[in-house]
């Protein structure tokens, strides 16, 4: 599922989605799994089939790049300040305060593109219906007028309110798996690691998702 620079590619999400398409028709699902609740959902009429395979592959979106990225964007972020570190060692149970706080610095993606199905009117901007926008998480999440200090890495402000996972009817169905999967390295890490230590890290190029290309780490163990 990746192309030469480790995204995966249109091409190979197409199949994701043919191959969500495919179970949901046949029904090949384990019983009790998420996804035979969508199709549940569907049966009672509180969503439609079209809805079915689209919901499957968003949650199994966050297991490819997006959850390796910010996960990747945490470790760089802990590195290059490492008092936030040394913070996250002495109460643990600040985890998912940081592993929030990386989403909102280090968006993974950075910006989303979306139609307007009616005219709109933000702030002075007219935008009719049917107009495409372009939709910057990435700059939204280090908005000053929304964030003290936006531009820092502090794992002790409250940030669960960041962008990065969308709102009502368009939020992530895999935001769940996604902090679950974070949480769980980040509190592996800060039980045994006493000090990371990053060795040449290269950002990945992308116009899409922030991440790096490669991240060569040395963990000092507790």
């Amino acid at each position: 599922m990746r192309n030469e620079r480790g995204i995966a590619s249109w091409g190979q999400l197409a199949e994701m989605f043919q191959f969500a398409h495919e179970i949901a028709e046949r029904g090949m699902l384990s019983q009790g799994s998420m996804a035979a609740k969508i199709l549940e959902a569907a049966d009672r009429g509180e969503i439609t089939k079209v809805q079915c395979p689209v919901l499957m592959t968003g949650y199994l979106a966050p297991s490819l790049d997006t959850t390796i990225s910010v996960i990747a964007n945490a470790i760089w972020l802990f590195v290059t300040n490492p008092d936030q570190w040394d913070l996250l060692r002495e109460d643990s149970s600040r985890v998912k305060f940081a592993f929030n706080e990386a989403i909102r610095l280090e968006s993974p993606i950075g910006c989303f593109s979306k139609a307007t199905t009616e005219d709109a009117q933000v702030a002075d901007v007219g935008i009719p219906k049917g107009a495409r926008l372009l939709v910057m998480y990435a700059s939204a999440n280090r908005d000053e007028r929304r964030w003290d200090r936006a531009e820092e890495f502090d794992i002790t402000r409250e940030v669960s309110s960041h962008l990065d996972f969308d709102y009502g009817v368009h939020a992530c169905v895999g935001m769940g798996l996604a902090r679950l999967e974070g949480i769980a390295v980040l509190s592996a890490l800060v039980t045994k690691v006493e000090r990371l230590e990053l060795r040449a890290p290269v950002r990945k190029l992308n116009n899409l998702i922030r991440s790096f290309a490669s991240l060569p780490t040395r963990v000092i163990a507790a």
